[in-house]
């Protein structure tokens, strides 16, 4: 496994395997996010939205077989890659610390180019019929090694070099948004590595443009995000959406641009699940937003269209207007 804890140019073997690790301590099959909470919500009354567990279980199963194929002595490419990721990662964390300017931006291009290099080699020797296996093992790799070094920075009060190495660029944005509060967070256990997975997945280029002029769309396909995974993100900005305004804006803009964009994510859970009161939670949307004409033509419409009897089969319990749930 590539537990890459410093910077140095040839890591020592007991930081590249994952039974040192379990030697030590730091993870064992019973590994949970005991600091892990639920999210603030900001958006009070709208009804959450329900992902199978089911489908979460298969989910940490495939996690539990990738770690375990981490074991043993790691391969060249997988060094050199873990190595290049945590160069981003601090490099990152240096444009943060800058403000979002001077020197920190202009270094990010060129690491992102020699990641994407490292990540062209390391596809180069996975299974021809699974040539992002090596990347979904270092992830799993990785992923395990930020709780480890999570806690350990929550402990000191200090973000580890560890940390940063593995989680630096995850890390400050969960921070923007929210989401982690200092080493406090409210995201269960499947979130936070959902969130994870897409932030790694961000900064190898597997998902989406990383921002800086280079993108590789086409090694995403076999490891776009499952249907559990877009419901535990829909569920989750259903009670704590994010904003897209630029860094800075004034919070009284963030907490209107949330609230706007909640209105869409009410939408996806309606089509990720079509038992979810839709109508009712646009309703609750629109009436935060001070649509008072909008909110009202939506909870007619959901007391038309929705019985109580049929909203106890789905799961989906909502208060009637004396305050009782039916």
């Amino acid at each position: 496994m590539i537990a890459l804890t410093c910077m140095q140019s040839r890591p020592p073997k007991t930081t590249l395997r994952l039974l040192s690790l379990m030697a030590a301590g730091l993870f064992t099959g019973g590994l949970t996010l005991a600091f892990l909470r639920g999210v603030r919500q900001v958006t009070e009354g709208v009804p959450a939205l329900f992902v199978d567990d089911r489908e979460l279980a298969a989910l940490r199963r495939v996690d539990a077989q990738l770690l375990g194929e981490a074991h043993g002595e790691p391969a060249e490419y997988e060094v050199a890659l873990a190595k290049e990721l945590a160069l981003l990662n601090r490099a990152y964390a240096n444009y943060m610390a800058r403000g979002r300017s001077g020197a920190g931006e202009s270094e990010i291009p060129a690491r992102v180019a020699v990641v994407q290099t490292a990540v062209a080699n390391s596809m180069a020797h996975g299974p021809a019929d699974d040539p992002l296996r090596p990347l979904m093992r270092l992830r799993a790799a990785h992923f395990h090694e930020f709780l480890a070094e999570f806690s350990r920075s929550r402990v000191a009060k200090q973000d580890s070099t560890g940390l940063l190495n593995v989680g630096a660029q995850f890390l400050l944005r969960m921070r923007e948004l929210g989401y982690i509060r200092g080493y406090e967070t409210d995201l269960s256990d499947d979130e936070f590595a959902t969130l994870y997975k897409m932030a790694w997945n961000n900064s190898v280029g597997m998902d989406v443009d990383l921002g800086w002029g280079t993108s590789t769309r086409a090694m995403a396909a076999p490891y776009k995000l499952t249907h559990a995974h877009r419901g535990l993100m829909i569920a989750l900005a259903l009670r704590s959406p994010a904003s897209n305004l630029p860094y800075g804006a004034k919070p009284a803009a963030i907490k209107r641009a949330r609230l706007e964009s909640l209105v869409g994510k009410i939408q996806d859970a309606g089509k990720y699940d079509p038992n979810y009161p839709t109508e009712y939670a646009l309703g609750v949307a629109y009436t935060l937003l001070g649509r008072e004409s909008d909110a009202r033509e939506k909870f007619e419409l959901a007391a038309a269209s929705r019985s109580a009897p049929a909203l106890r089969t789905s799961g989906y319990l909502l208060p009637t207007p004396n305050g009782r749930v039916d």
